[in-house]
């Protein structure tokens, strides 16, 4: 007597229509609207018990030893409350942004890497470095700004800043300055590249400094809207260098996927199939989803993104347990018992 176990791996596709799910510990279902290439296939795995008499193999029995069913979709008009699945968020929740300002906050710059600016539709973005360059003494008679061996090219562009007092009258912080004029140690600065030097009126009370200054596109990209800038590789900024940013941003009322720490998402399935040709069938399950993949874009829009579902042993009201229901409009309908 042998035993042979085979596996039997069947795939059907229903096509086009729409999908509800009841998330586990929710009150009614989410409409997940439009979705494409619903399928889902099954795995059934059996033990079969043969003999061999006289040269040849009979079969005694046959058992289903398990059945297994899991699929996938794909949705194509994706909101947020849907998009939360993808990102296996606990919920989406209403915020308010208000009306402020970052004033040279410190952060950490990574090479190639995005930094998220915690505020967003971010305006007057600027970027230095996080330690200043030198401090500087002005003169309102040359219009020089004297730093020894301040190390600045003509050119070069830098911020200034003041502690314990005001800066030197015609000097702005926050203002953008392009280096002019250098010498070994002391410098001019103008409002454009190579342009008229600033007009220094008074010395300023304090201690001033300069922090180099980096630029839009050259150093850095910015995604306004998000909150966040990339760090260029081929850029001036060093991996792990200290950044100060300052912005301002608007009043904002958004809404945000919130707690994104699940691995996958349980619940109960509803697909109403609505395909182009074929049959109208509808779909019944309790599953666990999870994402496939990326994000498939046009432009910034989010076009559509699969989700993956395994299908979980669920009982019904009389106790019997059942892997999914199939049925189709004329009325005809399946149940496939669980193992």
């Amino acid at each position: 007597m042998a035993l042979l176990i085979d596996t039997i791996k069947s795939l059907v596709t229903l096509g086009k229509g729409k999908v509800f799910f009841k998330e586990s510990g929710r009150n009614g279902y989410e409409d997940m609207l439009e979705v494409d290439d619903f399928k889902y296939s099954t795995s059934v795995e059996k033990v079969e018990k043969n003999t061999s008499r006289n040269a040849n193999v009979v079969k005694i029995t046959s058992i289903v030893k398990s059945i297994n069913v899991s699929g996938s979709f794909s949705c194509v008009s994706p909101a947020l409350e849907i998009l939360r699945f993808f990102g296996m968020a606990k919920e989406v929740a209403s915020v308010s942004q208000v009306s402020g300002s970052l004033a040279w906050v410190a952060y950490t710059a990574y090479l190639n890497k995005w930094i998220n600016l915690t505020y967003v539709k971010l305006s007057g973005v600027k970027v230095r470095k996080a330690t200043a360059g030198g401090d500087f003494t002005a003169n309102a008679t040359t219009d020089k700004l004297s730093d020894v061996a301040h190390g600045l090219l003509n050119g070069d562009t830098i911020y200034v800043s003041n502690s314990g007092g005001a800066l030197p009258g015609g000097l702005v912080d926050g203002t953008k300055y392009y280096v002019i004029n250098k010498t070994a140690d002391d410098f001019e600065v103008s409002l454009t590249l190579g342009g008229t030097k600033v007009d220094i009126t008074d010395a300023g009370t304090g201690t001033h400094s300069w922090y180099k200054a980096y630029n839009l596109n050259v150093d850095y990209e910015l995604l306004a809207d998000a909150g966040r800038i990339f760090i260029m590789p081929t850029g001036g900024i060093a991996d792990s260098e200290g950044l100060a940013i300052t912005a301002t941003y608007a009043t904002q009322a958004m809404q945000e996927i919130k707690s994104a720490t699940k691995t996958d998402i349980q619940g109960d399935i509803e697909f109403i199939g609505d395909p182009t040709v074929g049959v109208k069938e509808e779909f019944y399950a309790n599953v666990k989803l999870s994402p496939e993949g990326d994000l498939s874009m046009i432009g910034e829009d989010i076009q559509k993104f699969q989700i993956n579902f395994e299908v979980l042993v669920s009982e019904d009201a009389n106790g019997n347990q059942y892997l999914y229901r199939l049925r189709d409009r004329s009325g005809k309908s399946q149940i496939v018992a669980a193992v």
